[in-house]
């Protein structure tokens, strides 16, 4: 798609969850109590990205096509095969996602946006995220980095609430 990045919203879907029987399930949807994934972050084929973020710092961010259960249940089960280990971040009691999706973009583009945010994380605290173990880093246009800002400064000013 070319042109203006367009969003579903505005702000992130925002999930807290926890540690339950070796698998993180979703708990909270902002102040709402959850047991699932709600629309639009369950919906296949469109390009989301994602922050996961623990005791106030982010500690991974990631790109999928995939309902967000499908993908965090691939990452979190891995156990080794063809090298794959999944998130390093599974064994936490919890952590806090949040989603932003983009319907109609090209994941390169939404990939580009998630290397920058891995890349403010770095510049802003002086390392990269402590869960991060891969990412794919592709030439960013001046709007990519500005959404890579923007969803940055989200989870910051987020993490300022568990503060209160």
């Amino acid at each position: 798609m070319s042109g203006k990045i367009e969003r579903t919203t505005s702000s992130p879907s925002i999930y807290r969850l926890e540690l339950e029987d070796g698998r993180l399930r979703p708990r909270w949807l902002g102040d709402k109590p959850v047991s699932t994934f709600l629309k639009p972050v369950t919906c296949p084929g469109i390009p989301k990205l994602y922050v996961i973020g623990h005791a106030g710092a982010i500690i991974y961010a990631g790109y999928t096509r995939q309902p967000v259960a499908s993908r965090l249940r691939l990452g979190f089960e891995a156990q080794g095969e063809h090298g794959y280990w999944g998130y390093f971040w599974k064994a936490l009691p919890y952590v806090d996602l949040l989603i932003w999706c983009f319907p109609g973009e090209e994941g390169k583009t939404i990939e580009t946006v998630e290397a920058e945010v891995v890349y403010l994380v770095r510049k802003n605290t002086g390392q990269w995220p402590s869960h991060q173990t891969e990412i794919h880093f592709h030439n960013s246009s001046s709007e990519q980095r500005s959404l890579a800002q923007n969803v940055y400064q989200a989870y910051v000013d987020y993490a300022t609430t568990l503060d209160a």
